[in-house]
């Protein structure tokens, strides 16, 4: 975990390794803390890609309030039985957990034709 202090309107407060690359990375932007759960580029996780979602703080908590159901979803699918999680996190953010691969999805959703799709804009941990 690196933490930082500095005074620009862009620093990077804290920035916490999940594994393969995936960073938890607090930001300020324009006065506002913004969390980033974003892929890294390169090995020294100084180059961040599009692949990943930015949280406003509010929004992370929810994220965070969330933990112990995702936690009992992905148990209840390592014994092999049906379960499934879709948790609506912001206005148009969720978090999905599926049987298909025991998996987190945290995306932006959007509608289309009477119905809610999945964007490109989000992370998939497995």
């Amino acid at each position: 975990m690196a933490c930082s202090t500095n005074g620009s309107n862009t620093d990077t407060r804290c920035k916490i390794e999940l594994g393969s690359n995936v960073y938890v990375v607090a930001k300020l932007w324009k006065g506002d803390t913004a969390i980033h759960i974003r892929k890294f580029d390169d090995e020294n996780a100084t180059l961040p890609t599009k692949r990943g979602i930015a949280l406003t703080l509010k929004h992370w908590v929810e994220l965070c309030t969330s933990k112990s159901q995702i936690d009992d979803t992905i148990a209840v699918l390592k014994e092999r039985k049906e379960e499934k999680l879709f948790r609506h996190i912001e206005s148009n953010v969720y978090v999905s957990v599926d049987n298909n691969i025991v998996s987190v999805d945290i995306r932006q959703w959007w509608w289309c034709d009477d119905a809610i799709k999945p964007s490109k804009k989000g992370i998939f941990f497995t």
